[in-house]
């Protein structure tokens, strides 16, 4: 999953692509060091098992309580990726992968905003987040 999640930031630091009304390069201006600034979290890893359990009851973005996602961990707005795509399938879906309704796709037309159906890639590819976990 990590050289997934590297290769996905590689491609879009290549492809310069616009995030948070900026480009990522002006955001992220050192290659290398934004590829291999995130890394697997086994504590994150523990919250994504917590919410995959609470998923397969109800797949949204809300707990079993009703309460928002996040509330899993403190801090951990941007760590909610809700996927029904094998693991080896879901850090992909979200990339040109995806085909012309992808979220890359709609990372491009809404000028690299957190809305417009790009939320999943937009905390992936954020460089301030430097740790993420799958279940």
């Amino acid at each position: 999953m990590t050289r997934q999640m590297h290769e996905l930031r590689g491609k879009a630091w290549d492809a310069n692509l616009p995030f948070g009304g900026a480009r990522l390069r002006d955001v992220a201006p050192d290659r290398t060091a934004y590829i291999n600034g995130i890394s697997w979290s086994k504590g994150l890893e523990y919250t994504a098992m917590q919410r995959a359990a609470e998923e397969n009851f109800d797949f949204e973005h809300r707990r079993g309580d009703g309460e928002d996602p996040w509330t899993a961990k403190s801090g951990a707005f941007f760590a909610e990726n809700l996927t029904s795509l094998p693991m080896e399938r879901a850090i992909a879906s979200w990339s040109t992968d995806g085909g012309s309704g992808s979220e890359w796709n709609q990372l491009n037309h809404s000028n690299g905003s957190y809305s417009g159906g790009a939320g999943h890639i937009y905390s992936l590819l954020d460089p301030a987040n430097h740790y993420f976990a799958q279940a």
